[in-house]
């Protein structure tokens, strides 16, 4: 489990979602292990959910938080939720930066007058 924790973080995905094997980014073969070794569960017909359980492995063997662990993919439990939140939140505010439409909080709004020079 040690040499594929390392492989394994990131491309986990988090115990709240529900996904189906396309969507994660595991071969066929770590599927079937994962799946054999009880660390992915049916859920429903073409839906799968990693366990509690192979996250702490990861953490354990692999040396690595669990936050780094595993990945939203459903797109519609609460994490993932959260994620595309921010994700949007985001993208507004770096396209308003460079906009110059709306000035975030902490920056100050500089006008540049025609023919004028430092």
């Amino acid at each position: 489990m040690s040499v594929n924790a390392a492989s394994l973080a990131g491309s986990v995905p988090d115990p709240e979602c529900r996904w189906s094997w396309s969507d994660v980014d595991l071969d066929r073969s770590m599927l079937c292990k994962l799946r054999e070794r009880g660390f992915i569960v049916k859920v429903e017909e073409q839906e799968w959910r990693a366990t509690g359980e192979l996250i702490r492995e990861i953490c354990n063997y692999g040396g690595i938080s669990e936050g780094e662990v595993a990945e939203h993919v459903c797109g519609s439990c609460p994490g993932c939720i959260q994620q595309r939140i921010e994700a949007r939140r985001e993208r507004r505010e770096r396209r308003e930066r460079e906009d110059g439409s709306r000035v975030g909080p902490g920056e100050s709004e500089q006008a540049e007058l025609p023919g004028v020079e430092d």
